[in-house]
């Protein structure tokens, strides 16, 4: 097995079982976020909106992340995989910033 495709290999497979298993933090957050909703004239604000949006298209990076990725993968395109593979990291780190945030303080 050439070398490339054996790392390759090994990181989809650790990065995407570690994506799985923050389903669990995802759906806390998206239970407590319809909450940014509850001040007086918070539902006029686009911005808002847009976040609550993109904290539940999670599930759909990480379908589209891993499906990708092994596609790539498949065909040969190591580095391209793992780029591909890289999605669900626009969700991981700002909410995983937020939980370890919340432990110190």
């Amino acid at each position: 097995m050439d070398v490339d495709k054996q790392k390759t290999l090994i990181v989809l497979v650790v990065m995407q079982c570690v994506y799985v298993l923050f389903l669990i933090f995802w759906l806390y957050f998206a239970m407590i976020s319809t909450m940014m909703f509850d001040s007086p004239g918070s539902e006029d604000r686009t911005w808002l909106f847009m976040l609550y949006i993109m904290i539940w298209l999670y599930p759909l990076g990480l379908l589209a992340g891993g499906l990708l990725s092994w596609l790539g993968y498949r065909k040969g395109k190591y580095s391209r995989a793992l780029w591909w593979n890289a999605i669900p990291l626009l969700w991981v780190v700002p909410i995983a910033s937020v939980y370890l945030y919340a432990m110190i303080s």
